[in-house]
């Protein structure tokens, strides 16, 4: 029943709503590894009710005082041969410890029936200017005002920040300090949280938590064998989300990270993602990994 209520999803919702539920998924799975300087590619594995849904391969950029990420995802399956769907998408922006600060993030998807951009530019000050292909012909009259979405960050960035605290919180735990220190750390640092998220249409809030530690084997499903550190993602829908009672439950509200160093430096990164929906449970997998380090300049 699981399948089939995700196939026809797939094929029976308008194709306004079908997307947005995978789509949120997909940037909240980006490859957000606070991995050592240099160049990390990731592949991804989205199953959704029973079903293979989704495949996405990402790719993060990180330099001394700058980040860049690229992700291609694509339905994949029975939910990709009712409904082909395509996304790309990038953020670019300026980093300094463990915040990221976004410059600039476009979207593009495309199904069988329409192809849409989306282009955020990021202002010193805070603003955004927000620009959509194709542009509607009436002005939206539930348009965010600038206030909400001002400071905000974009998925990308959002989870970035997350994901780098959480790996400043564990190597400053692993130093040993004392224990004035290891308390602030429990207080200030790790995985927790609030982190305020605009994505172009979706106002929400991310908060995180500790959820405790695990052992994760590698399967025919996922590449990483090892401990885990899980971290708990509470959505806190604001603006922008739809109200129809069939819709409500169609985005998780609640995701687990499960968190692995991977890679030269050590650091975490996604290693499996767990969520439920209405149309059953979502589970990510990694399923590959590349690091390149950052070459030295002559």
């Amino acid at each position: 029943m699981l399948e089939f209520a995700a196939a026809y999803y797939a094929v029976m919702e308008p194709s306004r709503h079908r997307c947005a539920g995978l789509t949120l998924c997909v940037l909240l799975l980006l490859p957000a590894a606070a991995a050592a300087e240099g160049s990390q590619s990731l592949a991804y594995e989205v199953w959704l009710g029973g079903l293979r849904a989704l495949e996405a391969d990402g790719r993060i950029v990180r330099q001394a005082e700058t980040y860049r990420v690229t992700l291609k995802a694509r339905t994949k399956g029975m939910v990709g041969w009712f409904y082909p769907y395509e996304l790309e998408l990038e953020a670019v922006g300026a980093r300094q410890s463990a915040e990221h600060r976004p410059q600039q993030f476009s979207s593009k998807s495309r199904s069988s029936d329409e192809t849409k951009t989306l282009a955020i530019r990021y202002a010193a000050d805070g603003t955004l200017e927000t620009r959509r292909e194709p542009a509607s012909a009436n002005p939206d009259p539930k348009a965010l005002p600038a206030e909400m979405v001002r400071a905000t960050l974009d998925p990308v960035s959002a989870m970035l920040t997350v994901m780098a605290k959480a790996s400043q919180g564990a190597a400053e735990s692993a130093s040993g300090g004392a224990s004035q220190d290891a308390s602030r750390n429990e207080a200030d640092g790790g995985c927790q949280g609030l982190t305020r998220v605009f994505d172009g249409k979706r106002r929400y809030n991310l908060w995180a938590r500790p959820a405790g530690q695990t052992t994760l084997k590698a399967s025919r499903y996922n590449v990483y064998s090892g401990p885990v550190t899980l971290c708990r993602l509470t959505v806190q829908p604001l603006a922008g989300f739809k109200k129809k009672k069939r819709l409500a439950g169609r985005i998780p509200r609640e995701i687990t990270l499960w968190l692995a160093p991977i890679g030269d430096g050590g650091m975490p990164l996604p290693v499996r993602l767990e969520g439920e929906s209405s149309f059953g449970g979502l589970v990510v997998h990694l399923v590959g990994t590349e690091h390149e380090p950052q070459r030295a300049e002559r």
